[in-house]
């Protein structure tokens, strides 16, 4: 390793907070899915940026829309409208994916976003103290408080806590487990269609139907987290 790697690798040790233990490399740019560090060597990238760089790296199309898009607005915040946003949002609600939509920034926000709608939702048509969750072993569904309320390591990691009470665990793929959590405070049940923290582990299709039969039964939200497996990796977004 150059002597310039190794005095940033340095530097980044005593600047740095030690969330990961790092690696030992100085990463310089990527192209497409392959990355390449200070030294010249390369990689084939399968992290993705855990999942957020679905598109690759230094994508021509998306580098062009960006700085198209930075050079007319660089931020418009859900009280404005864009052109642009519209034009996305009608791509989804066009293609019945969802009837209306709300865009974030990340997708632990997009999760905090679906828990204050199930919330919300709750809260008119069922009654004021109808607030939990249930979520499923081995999830992941972000960082923030409420969307690490609902993922498992929660519960290996009390130093964090308090967290979003309420919050029930079911067994993936087990749909009994899932209905003896169901109680009438039950406003929501989120699951991944494939889960990634615990493993690749996708959900069998019956049980997917099956929570959507259950949900529709005790007029509760069914919340499908896409965002680590990518959007419409079943095929169809929202397994719809």
């Amino acid at each position: 390793m150059a002597a310039n790697a190794q005095d940033t690798l340095q530097r980044g040790s005593a600047a740095l907070m030690n969330t990961f233990p790092p690696q030992n490399m100085v990463l310089d740019h990527g192209k497409g899915c392959k990355l390449y560090d200070t030294d010249g060597r390369e990689y084939l990238d399968f992290a993705a940026g855990i999942a957020v760089v679905a598109l690759g790296h230094a994508n021509p199309i998306l580098l062009n829309a960006l700085k198209e898009q930075a050079e007319k607005v660089t931020m418009s915040v859900a009280s404005h409208v864009t052109q642009a946003k519209v034009e996305a949002a009608e791509i989804l609600t066009k293609g019945r994916v969802c009837d209306k939509t709300f865009f974030t920034n990340s997708g632990t926000e997009a999760m905090e976003g679906a828990l204050k709608l199930a919330r919300a939702w709750a809260h008119e048509h069922r009654g004021h103290d109808v607030k939990d969750f249930i979520a499923f072993r081995n999830s992941f569904h972000g960082r923030s408080y409420g969307a690490i309320s609902i993922t498992e390591k929660s519960l290996s990691q009390p130093q964090f806590g308090p967290y979003l009470p309420g919050c029930h665990f079911a067994q993936f793929n087990d749909l009994d487990s899932v209905r003896k959590l169901v109680t009438d405070k039950t406003c929501a049940i989120i699951v991944e269609p494939v889960q990634g923290e615990g493993g690749i582990t996708p959900a069998d299709p019956e049980f997917l139907k099956g929570l959507r039969a259950l949900c529709d039964k005790q007029k509760i939200i069914l919340i499908f987290d896409e965002i680590q497996c990518g959007m419409g990796r079943t095929g169809h977004f929202f397994c719809i």
